[in-house]
């Protein structure tokens, strides 16, 4: 009986993960797309490349896939033969509606890995090995208006992590400050009584452009394993270009045990990091330097 439950989950897993493959080359036939080069050498101190995916489902639902490394091998593509999968694609319609219902109720843990993106390179066809996917409402919501969870929202009131973290201390001195990592503590309050959502924290201008830059507040809440609920913790947005610039935290605060080949040294500090988090420290993109 076990075994037969164990083949059944096997199933529904491989079910799933056909359904949500994505040819990026197809999605920029119907959405506006714009991709960016994010070097991790700034902020975390080794030489790896992330690429960002904004793919505009429409002027104000944003999909964002962010190729991340792969820390056992050189190249975060690996070739395939196209012909197997041409028929698992996801169709940009499907694509459209799947969206579209993830932001009628957008929460953290709908972030996810489940979404691989394809692309042609000369001849052949490569799928990235580690896709985060995520999802945004843009809107612009002034005070007394309070935009919810997945909003980037550039006419919100800034807040600094500092600021924040000191109004949190006044509030509730017997409780940590959700974003510090360094807090043993890891246990998520349901009674906490305040909004998990981004804010806005600063804008500046990045060749020309205003740009808005984003934190999001969020815990470590995951003991053993990737707090992926955080994604794309703080981000930089430009209107009309998407986001940006970024960090990625949760991804490089854990090591998973299967992982013996890393050429990475991981996890990072706890100290590095917290120093990410307090400076608000983020990524650009190269293409924008």
């Amino acid at each position: 009986m076990k075994k037969n439950i164990t083949v059944v989950l096997i199933l529904f897993s491989l079910a799933i993960y056909s359904q949500n493959i994505l040819n990026i080359d197809n999605l920029k036939v119907k959405f506006k797309v714009k991709e960016y080069t994010l070097n991790t050498e700034g902020i975390y101190d080794f030489n790896k490349t992330i690429e960002i995916y904004n793919i505009f489902i429409n002027p104000n639902k944003l999909f964002l896939i962010s190729v991340l490394p792969n820390f056992e091998k050189k190249d975060s593509w690996k070739k395939i033969d196209y012909n197997s999968i041409s028929d698992k694609i996801l169709t940009e319609t499907r694509l459209e509606n799947k969206i579209l219902d993830w932001l009628n109720d957008n929460t953290p843990d709908k972030k996810t890995f489940e979404y691989k993106i394809i692309k042609k390179r000369g001849e052949d066809y490569y799928m990235a090995e580690v896709c985060l996917a995520e999802a945004f409402n843009i809107y612009e919501y002034s005070f007394p208006i309070i935009s919810t969870y997945g909003t980037i929202n550039i006419a919100d009131s800034k807040v600094s992590i500092v600021q924040m973290k000191e109004m949190f201390e006044k509030l509730r001195p017997k409780q940590e400050f959700p974003l510090d990592i360094n807090d043993d503590y890891r246990i998520k309050m349901l009674d906490n009584g305040y909004a998990l959502r981004n804010y806005l924290s600063r804008e500046y201008t990045i060749k020309g452009s205003k740009a808005y830059q984003f934190w999001t507040l969020d815990g470590w809440w995951t003991q053993d394993g990737y707090n992926k609920h955080r994604g794309i913790d703080r981000f930089v947005y430009i209107p009309e270009k998407g986001i940006v610039g970024g960090s990625y935290d949760f991804y490089f605060a854990y090591k998973p045990k299967l992982m013996y080949n890393n050429h990475v040294e991981l996890p990072i500090p706890l100290k590095k990091l917290w120093q990410n988090i307090i400076n608000e420290k983020v990524m650009i993109a190269e293409e924008l330097k």
